[in-house]
């Protein structure tokens, strides 16, 4: 049996690498940023986002012409989330057996499922509490009606018209948007597809330019108790700014996340609600709400607002639109035992491995320090379900 704790991670990770790369589905389709460089909870990791160019028209000349500064803006991505499993003792035997590469059913599998699981939902909240652009029906799975895959080809107007990077894009599902899009035989047909990848391995793959994944925890979004009539308040937020002004038929409230289409003369803008609203004002001025993308016209008063209903939140995006840091933290932080961090190339999740001992036994946890932000709104399509 190995006496070296840092001799046995790697067969750890080896043999945890399969579960958790499926159990990681939206942390995949990230924009993963790890370095080697240790950091502390509560440190930021700059993005940068490249700004708009412009063109003009070539004048030869004697001079050549003069530069013109680029300066790429950043977000600040905060390492916010400190996470660790369930501390375990491990026997003898289980050292054993992980020495020989025997341990398939070890619960140190589990806690580093459990570990990857939180993160990937962290990844899936934050893609549907920023996407304001969305397709298909509140409440009605996808792919099954009308042209089926109609679903697919409406994720993509939507990138398309984002101006999302052609290459790079996805679509995560629920089990049952999954399980429709599957019975289409456009999809699933060799015959139709040119390859029996979908009906041999239950995979999608590539349809319309976007990499289908089914991911079993695509999250659901209720939205707020707002009610009645909802219009735009008397008070008009300016075009540019954060916020705008809803006045209610009933007091209720307003969620995070909250789809809210207003339509301006003939024009329907979408918005995403970026905090909690309380209460909801039913005076004439309205209360601030404030949204994403900024106020995109001149909203008045008779506009109807639509608050769209509960649903499942499907993504759509390019990789740039969500940013996932990752960063290891000192060994010498944190406490006695051996602390070995190990990095998956495929997924670049990175998680650190600490062997603990206690009384009698020994014991092992796994943590990881991370933040998740998204970084381009518009490169994000919520597909309702």
């Amino acid at each position: 049996m190995a006496n070296n704790f840092a001799a046995i991670v790697p067969k750890i990770f080896a043999a945890t690498l399969p579960s958790l790369r499926n159990a990681a589905r939206a942390c995949r389709v990230c924009r993963v940023d790890f370095k080697p460089e240790v950091a502390k909870s509560g440190d930021t990791i700059d993005f940068p986002v490249p700004v708009a160019s412009s063109t003009a028209a070539v004048a030869p000349g004697v001079s050549p012409v003069a530069n013109t500064d680029k300066v790429p803006t950043t977000t600040k991505l905060l390492l916010d989330q400190w996470r660790r499993s369930d501390k375990i003792a491990l026997t003898a035997k289980e050292y054993s057996e992980i020495d020989a590469g025997d341990f398939r059913n070890s619960q140190l599998l589990e806690q580093t499922i459990a570990l990857i699981e939180e993160l990937n939902a962290s990844v899936l909240s934050e893609a549907k509490n920023r996407s304001f652009r969305r397709v298909g029906t509140a409440a009605t799975t996808p792919f099954g009606s009308g042209v089926a895959q109609q679903s697919s080809i409406d994720v993509r107007k939507n990138l398309q018209q984002g101006k999302a990077p052609m290459y790079d894009r996805h679509l995560l599902l629920d089990p049952s948007a999954e399980a429709a899009a599957l019975g289409i035989s456009a999809i699933s047909d060799a015959s139709l597809r040119g390859n029996s990848d979908a009906k041999l391995s239950g995979e999608i793959g590539q349809v319309f330019g976007l990499d289908h994944w089914g991911d079993q925890q695509v999250v659901s979004h209720v939205k707020g108790t707002a009610a009645g009539t909802l219009t735009h308040g008397t008070t008009i937020g300016a075009v540019g700014s954060a916020s705008l002004f809803l006045k209610a038929g009933t007091t209720g409230t307003l969620k995070k996340g909250d789809l809210i289409a207003i339509t301006t003369a003939g024009v329907v803008f979408n918005y995403v609600v970026a905090a909690d609203v309380a209460t909801v004002d039913t005076t004439a001025a309205g209360i601030a709400v404030a949204v994403f993308p900024p106020v995109q016209a001149t909203h008045v008063s008779a506009d109807v607002w639509t608050l769209v209903g509960n649903h499942v939140a499907n993504i759509g995006m390019q990789r740039g639109a969500i940013g996932l840091g990752i960063r290891p933290v000192d060994p010498s932080t944190l406490g006695l035992g051996t602390h070995v961090q190990m990095t998956d190339p495929e997924t670049g999740l990175s998680l650190m491995y600490s062997e603990i001992p206690e009384y009698m036994q020994v014991s092992c946890q796994v943590s990881i320090l991370y933040g998740i932000k998204a970084v381009r709104d518009d490169w994000l399509v919520r597909l309702l379900g």
